[in-house]
């Protein structure tokens, strides 16, 4: 069976960021990052914006998980 691995999602005024985290014994690493700073017109209201789902889309593509 494939291990899933969640994935944090965090968004202020300007950025967003993604970090995935990896179980071991007794702790956890980090298995996945991925930042991106939001553009002017998004900032501010990053729920109301086509930028934010754009990047969203773009995490979601990335190799980063």
């Amino acid at each position: 069976m494939k291990e899933k691995y969640p994935i944090a999602i965090d968004i202020d005024e300007r950025n967003i960021y993604a970090v995935q985290l990896k179980k071991n014994r007794k702790d956890f690493t980090i298995r996945g990052y991925w930042h991106r700073e939001l553009e002017d017109e998004a900032a501010g209201e990053p729920e109301k914006s086509q930028t934010l789902l754009s990047s969203l889309k773009d995490m979601t593509r990335s190799r980063q998980f």
